[in-house]
């Protein structure tokens, strides 16, 4: 918890402070090749931005990682604190930002593909419904067509929160 907490602070807010560095991630986004797009987040480990928006080593990232592990010798034991655990535990944590990293890369695209999926197959039940009972609106049958983040909008525009965690009209 504690080289969590040290990490943070170190490479989060006080180093990119006195480097004027912007450690934050910046998908790369669609468009791109998934291997590109991969070798993209892993460079990140080593390239920020400045405030200027230029790239730059990514010495405050980085600097916090080592930072967090020699303020780790003070309240590990003594066994803890040899040379090939702290680059271990170094090495851990840049995986774990690599892996969260590319999470964030690729989780709108993967939330789209099901959104659009499930949307299709709401589509297709309403077709079907509307072919086996002629009488009823249309506007009743139909599956929502246009998904802002938190609220659907359907084929006349109506819009409704979605206050459950299913992506289909709520009903609780």
């Amino acid at each position: 918890f504690l080289d969590k907490t040290d990490g943070t602070y170190l490479s989060a807010w006080l180093l990119p402070s006195l480097l004027h560095e912007d450690t934050r991630y910046y998908a790369l986004g669609h468009g791109h090749s998934v291997v590109v797009r991969e070798l993209y987040v892993i460079s990140r480990q080593g390239v920020a931005r400045t405030y200027g928006g230029h790239q730059t080593p990514n010495i405050a990232g980085l600097g916090g990682k080592v930072l967090t592990q020699v303020v780790s010798r003070n309240y590990y034991p003594p066994g803890a604190t040899r040379f090939g655990v702290l680059a271990e535990k170094f090495g851990y944590s840049a995986m774990r930002d690599v892996i969260f990293s590319t999470i964030r890369e690729f989780y709108p695209d993967i939330a789209a593909h099901y959104v659009r999926k499930h949307e299709a197959k709401q589509a297709r039940l309403a077709a079907k419904r509307a072919a086996l009972q002629p009488g009823v609106p249309a506007r009743t049958l139909t599956a929502p067509t246009k998904y802002h983040g938190d609220a659907f909008a359907d084929s006349a525009g109506s819009a409704w929160i979605t206050g459950c965690l299913s992506i289909s009209k709520p009903t609780c």
